[in-house]
Order: C-alpha cells, then structure tokens, then sequence
C-alpha cells in the first residue's frame, strides 16, 4: 500500500502519539487479524488508526476487510467506493479491494468491471496480478455453474 507511515500523524488534537514505527505495527496486526479470521478485533484495531495522509488508505482498507469478513460487504463497497475513493481517485490499493468487497456482496459484474482494466496493467504489478488471478477463478467458477 501507498502510506507514508513514516511521517508524523496529524490528528485533529494536534500530533498523534503513535510514531510511524507504532502506526506500521497497529496496521500489521489489524490485518493479521483480518487473516485470523477476527472481525471484531480488527475493525477496533484499524479504528484507533489516526486518519490522515501519513496512513493512506490502510486505515480504511483495513475497515472495509473487517467488515468483509464480519459479514457486512455493502459497508465495505460503502466505504471504499462512496468514500475512500473519492479521496484518493484511481488508487489501485482502494480498487482492489473494493472489487473484493464487490465479490462479497454478490456484485460480481460490478467487480469484474473494476478487474479487467486493472489486469490488462503492467506484467508483474501486484494489482494486475491479483486482477488477472481473481478474473481467472471467476471464469473458473463461471465454467463449473
């Protein structure tokens, strides 16, 4: 992802007091939460993520998988469509996930939309990678209905 979790955190109070090295960690287990299968945990994790421009979208991201995995992919299509993306336009971090997020609510056309432009991208970007590799399972899955 795109942050720069090496700058000092701004809030509204002032400075934030996490340092960068702090706010990289909060980031790392929120998502080994999200891996262990633990919604809760995580969302709470990634909502005491100060907001910002020195967070990126991993704050939200991070949000929008919490609730992926809580059961609860609209607000995730919510919140990195309506919101995120408006912040931060084209950003393939917030794409990619949103067409996860996409896939989880059963919009399948929506997020295929999304993933062909991004895998016909550059060979061996992340972003194409994961575009071509989900548009494959899909077709995959098509093939086995």
């Amino acid at each position: 992802m795109q942050a720069d979790l090496n700058r000092p955190a701004a809030t509204d109070c002032g400075a934030s007091p996490l340092s960068s090295e702090d706010r990289r960690l909060l980031a790392e287990i929120g998502f080994l939460a999200v891996t262990l299968g633990l919604p809760d945990p995580a969302r709470r994790i990634f909502d005491a993520l100060p907001s910002g421009p020195e967070t990126g979208s991993v704050k939200a991201i991070g949000q929008a998988m919490s609730a992926v995995l809580a059961g609860r992919a609209d607000e995730a299509v919510r919140l990195l469509h309506d919101e995120e993306l408006a912040r931060s336009p084209g950003n393939p971090d917030v794409t990619s996930f949103l067409a996860v997020a996409l896939l989880a609510s059963g919009r399948r056309q929506q997020a295929v939309q999304l993933l062909e432009p991004m895998a016909g991208g550059q060979v061996g970007s992340p972003h194409s990678e994961i575009a071509r590799r989900l548009l494959a399972r899909l077709a995959e899955q098509g093939a086995r209905s």
